[in-house]
This record gives C-alpha cells, structure tokens and sequence, in this order.
C-alpha cells in the first residue's frame, strides 16, 4: 500500500509540475549536461543563482540528481 507522502506530482491524472522560463532553460541545460559555469555564462546569470535554479528544478521534479531531473522532466513531457 502507498503512503501518502510517498504519492508523486507524476502519478497518472496528476497536473504536469510548474516550472518558470528560467528554471526551464536551465533544465534545457542540464539535459546537455552542460556544467553549472557554462550555464551561468550563457544565461548571463551568477553560479550561485543556476545553483538555486537547478535546487528548486530537483525539489520539484522529486529527485536528488540532475541526471535523474532530466528523465523525469523527459517522462513528464517538459523535455
């Protein structure tokens, strides 16, 4: 039996997760494993801010790894 705080925002019927334009791209990024610098140069943003981005990309997508992020933003349709 699943618990309830083991349900996923990626269960069927469920809404596809909300992400900003931002947080988007950098998970564009991220699917060309692209490393955090490169990131920050191409989107004219600081390190520490692509950090932040992918920290809230993780937490939303329910994962503990970028590679992990990207499959599942893949399975969700957002890639």
């Amino acid at each position: 039996m699943t618990d309830a705080h083991q349900l996923s925002a990626f269960e069927p019927g469920c809404a596809m997760p909300l992400m900003t334009n931002c947080e988007l791209e950098v998970l564009r990024h991220l699917a060309t494993r692209t490393p955090t610098g490169q990131i920050a140069a191409a989107m004219h943003l600081t390190a520490h801010a692509v950090r932040a981005h992918v920290r809230v990309i993780l937490r939303t997508l329910e994962v503990s790894r970028r590679g992990d992020a990207v499959r599942r933003a893949r399975a969700a349709g957002l890639l």
